[in-house]
């Protein structure tokens, strides 16, 4: 027995995306409260190419100074959970990464 076939009329396919790769922003997102952590990852992130919005959650004091030009979220206090929504609502970017 053959397998079944499914067959989409050309109505019910997806509208193609018009936006190029290179147009795509990104948003990271970063629960930080370990400075020296943070100086790593953000010299990590500063190789990448392309439009990256950098968000951080500061649940730690010690950490705004290595935070550099980064968008910063006041996070002291909350639980990692809620400092990731915090900083999701701050976030701007098409792409969102954890």
């Amino acid at each position: 027995m053959p397998p079944p076939t499914v067959s989409m009329r050309a109505s019910t396919l997806p509208e193609p995306v018009s936006r190029t790769r290179a147009a795509l922003s990104f948003s990271v997102i970063i629960p930080c409260s370990r400075p020296e952590a943070l100086a790593r990852c953000l010299r990590s992130l500063s190789r990448a190419q392309g439009d990256l919005e950098i968000v951080l959650a500061l649940t730690d004091d010690a950490c705004r100074d290595a935070a550099g030009g980064c968008a910063i979220v006041d996070a002291r206090g909350l639980t990692p959970g809620a400092a990731r929504n915090c900083a999701l609502a701050r976030a701007s970017g098409d792409w969102l990464v954890f």
